[in-house]
């Protein structure tokens, strides 16, 4: 009884493990959907908090030069 207790003890904790390490963190805005640890190019898709609840686009240069992640 203990092993079998044990070992189901294991793969919960394991699945726990694994679910948890595909969960992905999201932007909190256009600027750093792109940059940041995304190190994310010109044409790169991207997502975004918005107040509608994520907003997804392409990463583009503004004018200013600077990688945004544009929703039009």
């Amino acid at each position: 009884m203990i092993f079998k207790l044990s070992t189901v003890a294991f793969a919960a904790f394991g699945a726990v493990f694994l679910l948890a390490g595909q969960v992905s963190a999201l932007a909190d805005n256009p600027v750093d959907a792109c940059n940041g640890s995304n190190h994310y190019g010109e044409g790169h898709s991207c997502s975004f908090k918005s107040g509608d609840g994520q907003a997804d686009g392409y990463c583009h240069f503004t004018e200013s030069g600077v990688l945004t992640c544009d929703t039009a």
